[in-house]
């Protein structure tokens, strides 16, 4: 069968798996995961597509409102370079959606005392979140990328 004939049945399909991935990561809230995203997630993996899938996710990372969902989301995208996806492709989405949540947390002003402290999240990234992204090659050195393109 020629590529042209299996796109259009292929890319709905796709879609459509992207965006059970995508809102199953928004109802993530515990720090496992749930059986909607692993199931979601499992399902993409499988797709003969789903390196674009995949993309597709990380260009819509940031817009994730669970900060559980968006880190798990991103360590998924990171832990693809395992499976031999150039961490290129999804090293700028993931590292934009960290540096959004990452802008969310409240920290203790200067000068204040214990009892005036505010609480933290429990965790945006989840555990081994930032190790699994300072593993992939291109990206566990910070000085790679320009100053511009970190804060924009």
């Amino acid at each position: 069968m020629a590529m042209s004939d299996e796109m259009p049945d292929e890319l709905p399909l796709r879609r459509e798996l992207v965006k059970n991935v995508l809102a199953a990561a928004e109802l993530q809230r515990s720090g496992t995961f749930s059986s909607e995203l692993r199931d979601a997630l499992n399902a993409l993996n499988e797709h003969p597509e789903q390196l674009a899938g995949r993309l597709q996710i990380a260009s819509q990372l940031k817009q994730v409102t669970s900060p559980v969902g968006a880190g798990f989301l991103g360590v998924w995208l990171g832990a693809g370079v395992e499976s031999g996806i150039d961490p290129n492709l999804t090293t700028i989405p993931v590292l934009e959606a960290l540096l959004r949540w990452i802008a969310t947390i409240q920290t203790e002003p200067e000068g204040s005392s214990e009892n005036e402290a505010r609480k933290l999240p429990r965790s945006v990234i989840p555990p081994g979140g930032i190790m699994a992204m300072a593993r992939c090659p291109k990206t566990n050195s910070a000085g790679q990328f320009g100053a511009k393109q970190i804060l924009h």
